[in-house]
């Protein structure tokens, strides 16, 4: 989390007192009250680590004006394997914060720097920066070239390619996935940013969820007002703590719902340390209002992701059981679609194909084949084979099967009734005697 920032009336920037995660002190050492990252150039020859390493430094009780957190900091480091990249007389001349943009502007001794020693210095002044609240670039400027415009760019962490052959560290790119437009589906945005350790990145990825998405055509899909608690990954299980507004403003339908757990879900999978996710809110399991079943850890979903429609595809509504209620889910599925077959025969066959998953159930017997399909006035007529009927254990087997498969096609354009037939078979537990049309009160809302 950055820490807090202020502008005062007499242009003095403060940092406000916020924890951040950083280095583990030592346990016989008393716990840093305002820790900050200070980044250096790793001394010659010592690159094991990166050629820009952080120090962590306490900043005390108190709320320190940036002059002096700034002069603390070009004092250089204290461990021996850390040098200054900054020249001995490097002054600040101006400190200003407008709209997130940090401006410095220093004596001439910057304008000294140049070619990789400049990129160093600028990279550790951006990545030190960055970490407080409300910064989110910063512009370096001298006094010899403020006209000329040298320098004068807004610098962000992500503009820097830190790489092994620029003798910088890597940028950690991750993918996050919001809802788009329609609700339906997940859409990928990606962040790139430097991290000090790998165990800072899943509460990053959680934080840009909570944050929104920068692009017009999708939507954040995580309840208004909810903020992150806690986060653990042990043995690739990812718990996630929210706040309790992550249930108090829950979303109103099942879509909704839908996108907003997997939201969660497929970008904290993209990781390769995480299988699946648990999500608590205030410490305690979500037993009802979303749905799905919280109290369970929750795998990736592909299915859900925009990025799996390939051309020609269809966007169908396939009608699923979850944790075994009685009303239907809507599964948005991208149907492949083949030139041989009318539309209805691929998306009835991609029904029966659906394989259940995070609670999911296909109502549709193992072994179930389409043996004929017409589609004649509105009148869509299917016969199946003989393993159809598996489905008639019970009446609230049968009933599901059947209502899967008769709201499924009539989802599609042209069909509103459709005449289940079973090849040298007969359900006992239902009628198929006459057509049978879809219910809204058959799905959840």
């Amino acid at each position: 989390m950055k820490r807090r920032i202020v502008m005062a009336l007499c242009a003095v920037l403060l940092l406000g007192l916020c924890a951040c995660g950083l280095a583990a002190v030592a346990d016989e050492e008393p716990a840093p009250v305002q820790p900050v990252n200070f980044y250096y150039q790793a001394a010659a020859g010592d690159f094991s680590g990166g050629a820009i390493q952080a120090e962590v430094r306490d900043l005390g009780p108190e709320t320190l004006p940036a002059e002096e957190i700034l002069e603390l900091y070009f004092r250089g480091p204290v461990s021996e394997g850390l040098r200054s990249p900054f020249p001995a007389d490097l002054a600040v001349d101006y400190v200003s914060l407008s709209d997130g943009v940090l401006t410095l502007a220093f004596n001439d001794a910057y304008a000294s720097l140049s070619g990789v020693q400049l990129t160093l210095a600028n990279a550790c002044l951006v990545y030190t920066l960055v970490q407080f609240e409300g910064i989110e670039s910063v512009c370096l400027q001298t006094t010899g070239s403020m006209l000329s415009g040298q320098l004068s760019v807004a610098l962000e962490a992500e503009d820097f390619l830190l790489l092994d052959d620029s003798a910088i560290n890597d940028q950690t790119t991750v993918k996050l996935y919001f809802s788009d437009e329609n609700g339906r589906y997940l859409v990928e945005e990606t962040r790139s940013r430097f991290f000090t350790s790998e165990s800072d990145i899943p509460a990053y990825v959680l934080q840009q969820l909570l944050a929104g998405p920068q692009g017009d055509h999708a939507l954040a899909a995580l309840p208004e007002g909810t903020s992150l608690l806690g986060v653990q990954v042990e043995g690739g299980l990812c718990t996630v703590n929210f706040s309790e507004e992550f249930l108090l403003n829950r979303p109103q339908s099942y879509e909704q719902a839908r996108m907003a757990v997997f939201s969660v879900v497929n970008s904290l999978t993209e990781l390769p340390e995480i299988e699946s996710v648990r999500i608590l809110c205030a410490g305690e399991s979500v037993e009802r209002g979303y749905f799905l079943d919280l109290t369970k850890a929750l795998y990736r979903d592909e299915a859900v992701l925009a990025g799996q429609i390939s051309s020609g595809s269809f966007d169908a509504n396939l009608y699923v059981v979850l944790n075994g209620q009685e009303t239907l889910a809507t599964a948005p599925t991208y149907v492949r679609r083949s030139d041989s077959r009318v539309l209805a025969m691929d998306v009835l066959n991609a029904l029966i194909a659906f394989k259940g998953l995070n609670g999911y159930e296909n109502p549709i017997p193992n072994g179930a084949l389409v043996v004929d399909l017409t589609v004649e006035e509105g009148l869509c007529q299917v016969t199946f084979n003989s393993s159809f009927a598996l489905c008639d254990t019970d009446e609230a087997t049968a009933t599901q099967a059947v209502r899967a498969v008769v709201a499924t096609l009539c989802a599609l354009d042209g069909i509103d009734r459709v005449q289940i037939q079973v090849y040298n078979s007969e359900l006992t537990h239902v009628d198929l005697s006459e057509p049978w049309t879809s219910d809204p009160a058959w799905v959840l809302e």
